[in-house]
């Protein structure tokens, strides 16, 4: 079971991670494989604006690279989609690879 999450911000995250945690043996088993593809390496933490506001944070502490914040099972690209192939269950980034998926999530 392939699944494709297209999206690295705070929900892309948060499910890839959660899946990656319950479906534990089937990704060792190699029986399912979760990719994230974003648009950019970094992460950007939305709640720190409010701090950043006030003076409580610096810009550069909103951001962590994405990569550091996923499971390790999790296989992480920068590289935005730019075209959905519904029928095909399949998408294409801007480098022009395809990522064939069985779940695809647009987050």
């Amino acid at each position: 079971m392939k699944i494709l999450i297209v999206g690295g911000g705070m929900g892309g995250t948060i499910l890839a991670n959660n899946l990656a945690r319950r479906l534990v043996p089937e990704l060792k088993a190699g029986k399912a494989e979760i990719t994230m593809l974003s648009a950019s390496d970094k992460h950007m933490y939305q709640p720190g604006l409010l701090y950043l506001a006030v003076g409580r944070m610096t810009p550069d502490e909103l951001y962590r690279d994405q990569a550091s914040l996923l499971e390790s099972t999790i296989r992480f690209h920068v590289d935005p989609v730019e075209e959905f192939h519904l029928d095909d269950q399949h998408v294409k980034t801007r480098s022009g690879r395809v990522h064939a998926y069985d779940i695809l999530v647009i987050a």
